[in-house]
Order: C-alpha cells, then structure tokens, then sequence
C-alpha cells in the first residue's frame, strides 16, 4: 500500500470541512426562502371586529366563524369565507348554531362541525347547519379544541365559568366521536395542566397541543405535548418562552409553525418545528408588521395570517409563500434554538 494513501485521505476530509464550513458561511438564504416575507393583502376586511373568530380552510376556501366584541358584549353568528384569501363574502347573517361565547369548528368527513357549548353542529356547505347533537357527554364549556384526527373528532379541554364570573373550572379530559353523534371519554385526565385556548393540530402523524392558559388570568402554559391515539400524552417541550395565548399552530413545508412574541416590544416571531420540541425563528424581513394575536392557518401553499380583531373599523390579513424547495436552515437552527428543555 502506498505511503502517500493516508496524507491523501487526510487532504481530502480536511478540503471537505473547510468546502463545509465556506458553505455554511456563504449558504443561499434566498435560495432556502429565508428572505420571503410578509405581504399585507388586506388591511380592512369587512367583517366587524371581534375576538375569538375561528378560521379554518374548508372547501377550498377559508371561513370565518363567530367570535365576540368585548367592547359591546356582543357574540357574532355570522359566516364568512374567501376564495383568495383577500377577498370577503357574508355567507350568513346568523348562523342556526346557539349563541356561546365561544365556539370550536374542525373539519370532518367533509363537513365543517362546530361544537357551541354542549351542542354538536355540522355543515355540508358552510352555509346552513344541522343541530346533530343537542347534549354532548361533557360539561358544558368554552375555549376547547376540536380536531379531526384518524377518522375521529376530538374535544379537548376547556373552561366552563358561571354566569356572574365567581368561579372557572378548567378541563383536561378528551372526549372523540366517529359520527359527531355518539361520544365517548377517551381520558379523563390528561397529563397536561388544565386549560383553555390551547393550540392543538395533527402533526407528524400524531396530535399536537400547544400552550393554552387561564383565561381570567391570561396565565399561559408554555409547554407542547404530543399524542398517537388522543388518550396517552407525551410532554415533548416544557417551556418555550415565546408562547403567547390562544396559539394556532399549522403545518406548512412540512414544519410545524406558530405566531410568538420577543421582549422586549414585544415583537412577534415566526417560530417552526420539525419534532415540536426544537424551535428556530424564521426570520423574515417583515416579521414585526403581522399582529401576535393573529390566527395563522396555511392555504393554497401559502401562510397566512388572518387578524379578526382589527383596529377600529377592520381586519388585517398578510400572507407569505415560502419556496416550496425550502428545507429550514441547518447553519442557522444551530445557533437560534429557544431556550433550553427543563
């Protein structure tokens, strides 16, 4: 064997970390899309503005559900939806659904179903509703989430307050359905803390929950957890600072993201995932202009960010499209990771 071979070997691995380092210095972030940014689409919607407006991407189009006005004590039933994203349409006046403060909406065996309290509804168009239960299992509640998952819905959490405010029972069960008519209790108590306005979605083949609080409070819970079957949950991050309340976690590029907030400001982040429990902040030229309480839903390959509250007379909407070769960015995610795993 020749004496030259390991000199050799050596020279080629040391060419090959230096061409890799280079290249983490000189990497194409516009090639990976970390340049994309927030454009504002709308910045009057027509709706009124309100607080706890659902959106959710049904029928190839997006729909806004409910909400309420604190300003007026006012509980909205009306029904919008959006082919583009910027342009409105009232489908409803006032949807037959009750009039709860709040409401959970999922999409399911190509229905939208909305959970108002105790009462199950379900829509083939959006439009006109079908009462399919009129006493679900569980006690009666706000802030809970609904998700489809497995061929199943799911209603997780939640608060149930009395009428005069004097007391707040926050929930941590989970309750699933195979027809939206018949349910049963899947957990009685989960790990999780109880709560009310978590973020839960399907992600990676499992579901993910994401922060949620005390409403009375705005205490929020900073954790994530992960679970296969909706009874058996893992806790995947137990705090990630940036967590704001009421989070809508979506999946885009095959990433899990959510809306945070930085102090001091604060200022809002772009925050994604690829296992929930790292997270690296997408750092876009325009990440400061998108409200932190907007909901944040993926639609035709693109991100939007859709807030309902407005100022004064509307609602702004942004939306961003990331390359779809966009893979995150390895030299960057090394160095950004939130906080550290307790």
């Amino acid at each position: 064997m020749s004496t030259d071979a390991f000199p050799t070997r050596r020279a080629i691995l040391g060419g090959a970390a230096i061409s890799v380092l280079v290249g983490g210095f000189s990497y194409d972030f516009d090639a990976q899309g970390e340049k994309a940014t927030w454009e504002l689409v709308n910045n009057a919607a027509p709706w009124k503005p309100r607080q706890g407006g659902n959106i959710v991407s049904f029928a190839d189009q997006l729909w806004l559900l409910g909400g309420s006005s604190t300003a007026d004590n006012q509980h909205f039933r009306d029904i919008w939806s959006s082919r583009n994203g910027v342009d409105w349409t009232k489908q409803a006046d006032v949807a037959e659904w009750k009039n709860a403060p709040s409401k959970m909406v999922s999409v399911f065996q190509e229905r939208l179903w909305l959970v108002s309290g105790r009462q199950v509804w379900c829509s083939l168009s959006g439009k006109t509703w079908e009462l399919v239960t009129e006493q679900g299992p569980w006690s009666y509640r706000e802030g809970a989430s609904l998700v489809s998952f497995r061929d199943r819905l799911f209603l997780l959490g939640g608060f149930w307050p009395l009428p005069d405010g004097s007391k707040i029972r926050y929930f941590n069960d989970v309750w699933s359905s195979g027809d939206g008519k018949v349910w049963e209790l899947a957990q009685v108590h989960c790990d999780w803390r109880e709560r009310s306005f978590q973020g839960v979605t399907v992600f990676n083949d499992a579901l993910a929950l994401v922060g949620g609080g005390r409403w009375e409070t705005q205490e929020v819970e900073k954790d994530v957890w992960s679970s296969f079957d909706g009874r058996a949950w893992s806790r995947i991050r137990s705090h990630l600072p940036s967590l704001r309340f009421s989070p809508s976690p979506t999946v885009y590029r095959g990433a899990l993201w959510i809306l945070g907030t930085s102090a001091p400001g604060p200022t809002t982040q772009l925050l994604y995932s690829w296992d929930g429990k790292w997270w690296h902040v997408y750092r876009s030229k325009s990440q400061g202009s998108v409200s932190p309480s907007a909901a944040l839903i993926t639609f035709r390959d693109k991100l939007w960010a859709i807030s309902a509250a407005g100022e004064k007379e509307g609602a702004h909407i942004w939306s961003m499209a990331i390359p779809a070769n966009w893979s995150g960015n390895w030299f960057r995610e090394g160095r950004n990771r939130l906080g550290s795993i307790q």
